[in-house]
């Protein structure tokens, strides 16, 4: 469906004239952020990936800005890996991510200690690199970012990957936020919340598909109280 077939979809259970387009519009935008933070990280339409150089004696780069060397990416929303290399150089090495805590990574490395970057820390909207880069290194961020709706009802532009596979998602998640803050409904609420939660049961199992097409490999760790994960080069997950 194109999202101008979606609105349609909402407008019918509000009456087509009754419901001002502005309210729509927040609903159906309540609708997909809702889906993307129940998501577990992000799903497989929010990949994208960043190039970016650090700077000689510069440890933290600004995520969301391009303030001092920022990265720029507004709608960061996870990271999914990190790599480095020197300039000239064909082959990637792999940077630690969310394995090691800031306050353990501070305990790592000096306070003056400056060499090619070894982990990585999300603080906040801020990049952390340890130890601090000595030079300029080449990096490729994989992350996940927000999306945002449509911005036309129709055409190339008027569809995206949730709007073509998963439209009643966003249908359903609209009719919970209009009966809720626009009629003030809640037994309909309630209705239409049951069948949001089916459909995104039925996102985080197509997703997980997908991420099994990028041949990951879900091993046990430690048993079934142990739910900690962990990668190695095997492209395996530990969990």
């Amino acid at each position: 469906m194109n999202f101008g077939e979606i609105k349609d979809s909402v407008r019918e259970h509000f009456g087509r004239i009754g419901w001002p387009s502005v309210m729509l519009d927040l609903a159906l935008g309540s609708a997909r952020r809702e889906i993307e933070k129940n998501s577990n990280g992000g799903y497989y339409w929010m990949r994208a990936t960043k190039t970016f150089n650090s700077v000689a004696s510069q440890q933290d780069y600004s995520i969301t800005t391009s303030t001092s060397n920022g990265l720029n990416l507004p709608n960061f929303k996870d990271l999914r890996a990190l790599r480095v290399k020197e300039s000239g150089d064909t082959v990637w090495t792999d940077v630690t991510v969310g394995d090691v805590t800031q306050e353990e990574a501070e305990t790592m490395f000096a306070t003056d200690e400056e060499n090619m970057p070894l982990i990585a820390i999300v603080d906040n909207t801020t990049l952390k690199l340890f130890p601090t880069p000595d030079a300029i290194y080449n990096f490729k961020l994989w992350h996940y970012e927000w999306t945002s709706n449509p911005t036309t009802n129709t055409g190339a532009t008027g569809t995206d990957e949730l709007t073509e596979r998963f439209p009643e998602a966003l249908i359903y998640g609209a009719l919970v936020w209009g009966c809720e803050q626009y009629e003030k409904s809640y037994p309909d609420a309630d209705r239409w919340a049951a069948k949001f939660r089916e459909q995104q049961s039925q996102l985080h199992r197509h997703s997980l598909e997908r991420e099994r097409q990028d041949r990951l490999t879900w091993v046990p760790m430690g048993g079934a109280f142990d739910f900690r994960r962990r990668t190695r080069l095997g492209r395996q997950i530990w969990v």
